[in-house]
């Protein structure tokens, strides 16, 4: 281990308990970071003083070996130039089991120290120059020192086309822990933006207010390269509508993360993983698209990076344009002591035109040959011009007309997020044990120009003018968050993770509307907000993996510390949060032999509810209809369970079971006097979720490829709603299969279906949905170049349609969106195609040694 980093831990430790201390005990006052209850100070004070205590152990405390043969030497290229920086790793020969590594200096050289007796081989490697073996090492106790000369890596001449094949993988890749979607390999998937991508994946549904559900749960955690975006509702709707798949890689999926993902997501984390640099040299892209639905929708983009064996610069751009709509239709019934009073059938169509602008920016440096610092800037730039037409017609309990009323709605949207990470990474060795630190700072702004106007038409044809409402809109939101991970191997087969986290998130939403009737200077405080919140969360874990010759465990604990507080300026309303909460997960997995192998896992989970929803002001849907958060939401608290069995990596059959207290649960309040209808969040006393699912992912021919799986589940949800008393409960399934197909060299073809049978959340049931797809693709330009075309939502049942029956509330919906597309689209790269096995510091590597 480096001494200046032995000194760093021996020196920071008592820094960094004499800091929190000063922090907790108030003698540094901080807004919002730390509690000012004594217990919670306390618990938590220990428990981060215990995980850097440990991180110091594990760091300084380095285990003592006998003094045995030191083993030298040199690796060169086929010149007899040095190879800085190769990796050489010395292997046991009876078992080929790993016995340590190191790296070479600049000068190509390296040295490992204390190799006891026995017989050996050493692998020496290195990025782009293919790898070499030394065989037949034997060491006795009279070798002190083992000189093995020159090794020499030579590039095999295959080694091009070799590192050039990628397209083997499967769309969908279905493995014990996850599921993985491969979406830069997919032809359907190809030039969408990802909240299309997201309604396409096995058991993910998303709506227009951002709300995600997987596998009939709600309480989904959407991240971008393993990092939380801080956004939720709306905004997160609008963020992944200006994502393009263009600059995706892959999306997996996980049902029960380990303690060092966030505990927050009851029902999963699906982690967003963007395209990255993999090739040496210079290096380039270049995309077109064009699709068409009922409007027009295009798109460019491009790519730029250049890698050696120092760092690695890359640039990316893409644009697009998006022309959508919805078409909502509602049937909305009020009853007064069970007897009809009244019907409102209102048919509202909305209109989105968005361009977007997304750089990304980003750069790898090699600080030696085990310490490297990254740093990564995105952005997002979206102008949209929203407007909505809406006609009502509201019936008496004779179903005989009393008037109808048309409501236009004109919206100018302008997003501006952007984002920075740093990321510094330091390998203490080549067995694992590892260091990593991260810094994150966002901001996410939303703009809004709104005008509201209704007029109500009589029988008689008489026109009433009605309100007209203007409104400016102005939401600015801050995340800022560091985090710590150390990894360490305890021995071959054990490993013990620790880490630390700390984010801060302030939001500001600033709504006004003004009514003309009465001045620009009259603010309508009844529809205004004047809203501030702001969030603290404090986490540490610890996780520990291990494997024996045939079962593997892995038990993590993860505390946190979650601070909040949101204040209604206009209503004079507010609340407080302030809470420490610890969340266990168990896995445990048995490998009878290479066939068969079970998978027990569980967990405890999070769902905090999003700040909007606990705004209490009323955002106006149309002059019938209005949304309200609510204050006292409280987080909903899940245990989840799971009982996996995997044969031949084939087959891959699910058991599983959850029970989520406080289940928070979207509904509709009427009132049948006055014949409105608003729609609120609410904590349900429990919600119990059962499932069972089979999956089948195999290459049957030379071919043909297939991912097909079938899930069943059944929700029972139990508690009130506004007065009365629920319980309600109903069996689903969910059907998806993935098909490719290989034509002949350079085209290939790829089909996806799925269905979805009616399924009930909360107070609402959603109508079956389907979604036949398929895509042609072929390679041009001496396979530098492809051509895709697409078609997605062929038969068009891909939208929405449900009822609400609870109660005195009665309604009957269908939400029509733009989902039926052709589009067709062209990707081109140059430069050296030459790949790099190592990804940038925030890639696979991580996300593979995340869940065992």
């Amino acid at each position: 281990m480096d001494k200046g980093l032995k000194l760093f831990f021996r020196g920071s430790l008592p820094l960094f308990r004499h800091s929190f201390l000063l922090h907790f005990t108030g003698e540094h006052d901080i807004p919002f970071l730390f509690s000012n209850n004594p217990d919670m100070k306390m618990i938590f004070t220990r428990c981060l003083t215990m995980i850097l205590t440990l991180m110091y152990v594990c760091c300084y405390a380095q285990p003592v070996s006998k003094k045995g043969t030191i083993l030298k030497g040199s690796v060169t290229d086929e010149t007899k130039a040095p190879v800085p920086f190769c990796m050489v790793i010395l292997y046991t020969a009876n078992d080929s089991a790993l016995y340590k590594g190191e790296a070479c200096d600049e000068n190509g050289i390296f040295q490992i120290s204390d190799v006891v007796p026995g017989k050996y081989y050493l692998v020496a490697s290195m990025v782009g120059m293919g790898r070499a073996i030394k065989q037949d090492i034997i060491l006795n106790e009279q070798n002190a020192l083992c000189d093995l000369g020159d090794i020499v890596l030579a590039q095999p001449a295959n080694m091009l086309s070799m590192v050039t094949v990628t397209a083997d993988k499967p769309f969908i890749e279905k493995q014990v822990d996850k599921t993985v979607v491969n979406i830069e390999n997919s032809i359907i998937q190809n030039s969408a933006p990802a909240t299309d991508m997201l309604g396409k994946l096995p058991g993910v549904m998303i709506d227009r207010d951002g709300n995600v559900t997987l596998n009939g749960r709600r309480g989904v955690v959407i991240l971008i390269d393993g990092k939380p975006t801080g956004l939720s509702g709306q905004n997160l709707y609008n963020y992944l509508k200006g994502l393009n798949t263009n600059a995706i890689q892959k999306v997996e999926i996980i049902t029960n993360p380990s303690a060092k993902y966030d505990a927050a997501g009851n029902a999963g984390v699906i982690n967003i993983v963007m395209k990255k640099n993999r090739r040496q040299g210079l290096n380039g892209t270049l995309t077109s698209n064009y699709s068409q639905g009922r409007y027009t929708n295009f798109g460019q983009g491009f790519g730029l990076a250049y890698k050696d064996r120092w760092y690695n610069i890359y640039a990316n751009y893409t644009y697009d344009y998006r022309h959508t709509f919805t078409n909502l239709v509602l049937n909305r019934m009020f009853y007064q002591q069970g007897i009809l009073n009244g019907v409102y059938k209102t048919d509202s169509y909305i209109t989105d035109l968005a361009n977007t602008h997304a750089p990304r920016l980003g750069a790898d440096f090699n600080l030696s040959s085990k310490t490297s610092l990254s740093v990564l800037a995105n952005g997002q730039f979206m102008q949209d011009n929203a407007s909505a037409y809406d006609k009502t017609d509201n019936l008496d309990k004779q179903l005989m007309p009393v008037y109808h009323s048309i409501f236009e709605n004109s919206n100018k949207f302008s997003h501006y997020n952007y984002s920075i990470n740093g990321e510094l990474r330091h390998q203490f060795d080549s067995l694992g044990q590892e260091l990593k630190i991260n810094l994150d700072y966002a901001h996410y702004y939303t703009g809004i120009d709104q005008q509201f106007a209704t007029q109500y038409i009589l029988p008689d044809a008489t026109i009433v003018p009605g309100d007209r409402l203007n409104g400016n809109h102005h939401d600015k939101l801050f995340l800022y968050a560091v985090k710590g991970d150390y990894s360490k191997p305890l021995n071959q087969k054990a490993t013990l993770d620790a880490g630390f986290k700390c984010s801060y998130i302030t939001l500001s939403n600033n709504m006004r509307f003004f009514n003309p009737a009465y001045g620009t200077d009259y603010l309508d405080t009844l529809r205004s907000s004047l809203f501030d919140y702001n969030e603290n969360i404090n986490a540490a874990y610890l996780n520990l993996n291990k494997t024996w010759s045939k079962l593997t465990l892995q038990g993590g604990l993860r505390l946190e510390q979650t601070q909040a507080s949101g204040y209604q300026k206009l209503s004079q309303e507010q609340f407080k949060r302030n809470y420490i909460q610890v969340f266990p997960t168990l896995y445990a997995e048995y490998k009878f032999n290479d066939k068969h192998v079970v998978n027990l896992n569980g967990g405890r989970r999070i769902d905090r509810p999003a700040y909007d929803q606990m705004n209490p002001y009323r955002k106006l849907i149309n002059p019938t209809t209005y949304m309200q958060g609510n204050p006292l939401l409280l987080p909903q608290l899940g245990y989840n369970a799971d009982l996996s069995y995997a044969y031949n990596n084939q087959w891959f059959l699910t058991l599983g079971a959850s029970i989520t207290k406080n289940n928070i649960t979207e509904v509709l309040v009427q009132d049948a006097v006055t014949k409105t209808t608003h729609q609120t969040v609410i904590n349900l006393d429990r919600f119990h979720y059962y499932s069972a699912s089979v999956a089948y992912a195999k290459k049957i021919t030379d071919w043909w490829t297939t991912n097909t799986s079938i899930l069943g589940y059944y929700g029972i949800y139990r508690g009130a709603v506004n007065g009365t008393s629920l319980n309600k409960h109903m069996p689903s399934f969910y059907i998806n299969t993935g098909n490719s197909f290989s034509l002949c060299e350079g085209l290939s073809l790829e089909l996806g279906f799925n269905y979805s049978y009616k399924v009930f959340y909360g107070v609402t049931t959603i109508q079956p949905m389907n979604n036949l797809s398929f895509g042609i693709q072929k390679s041009v330009l001496k396979n530098n170049g492809t051509v895709t075309l697409n078609v997605s939502d062929i038969f068009w049942r891909s939208y929405a349609r449900g009822a609400t029956e609870f109660g005195s509330v009665s309604e009957s919906w269908s939400a029509k969106r733009d989902t039926r597309l052709v589009n067709i689209s062209f990707s081109y790269k140059f430069g050296k195609s030459q790949s790099t096995l190592i990804n940038r510091a925030t890639g696979s590597d991580d996300e593979k040694k995340r869940i065992r």
